[in-house]
């Protein structure tokens, strides 16, 4: 019995050290899993856009629209940067991203918690993840820009 234990056990411990690298690779960041798509800056466009269109459906009207599709050209212009791209997968421009990593988390919970029921909860769990993949990305190529407080629906849902 003590050795179909201990045969059990290494089992065990070699499927754990086998599968914990694919458990691992399946738990990448956000932007990890954008930048992962053949068209990064598409994917990071749409996320954003998805995001933009969200917040605004939910928010009171804007008092200054002009500005804030100003800002959102602005976004877009810089989600669709090749040199941004090329920043945002190289390790050293990473830090950025790696050390406002909790202040993004928080962010997203106040986005969350401000959405409410106001949306679906698969349409809330979208608009939180396009948020954070576009709040890495905008930390590595334009630190501490507060992009989502220029931008009237998500001002509206974040502490800004």
């Amino acid at each position: 019995m003590t050795k179909r234990r201990m045969f059990m056990g290494a089992a065990t411990l070699a499927a754990m050290t086998l599968i914990g690298h694919g458990v691992l690779a399946q738990g990448l960041p956000e932007l990890d899993r954008a930048l992962a798509k053949p068209d990064p800056a598409g994917e990071l466009l749409a996320g954003f856009n998805e995001l933009a269109s969200a917040a605004t459906n939910i928010a009171p009207p804007s008092a200054t629209p002009d500005q804030d599709k100003a800002k959102a050209a602005e976004v877009r212009a810089a989600l669709q940067d090749p040199n941004g791209i090329a920043m945002a997968r190289d390790s050293a421009h990473r830090a950025a991203a790696d050390a406002a990593a909790a202040q993004i988390t928080a962010l997203s919970v106040t986005l969350e918690q401000n959405i409410g029921d106001r949306l679906s909860a698969d349409a809330k769990a979208g608009m939180v993840r396009d948020f954070k993949t576009v709040a890495q990305y905008m930390q590595i190529v334009r630190p501490n820009d507060a992009w989502f407080c220029q931008i009237h629906g998500t001002r509206v849902l974040l502490p800004c």
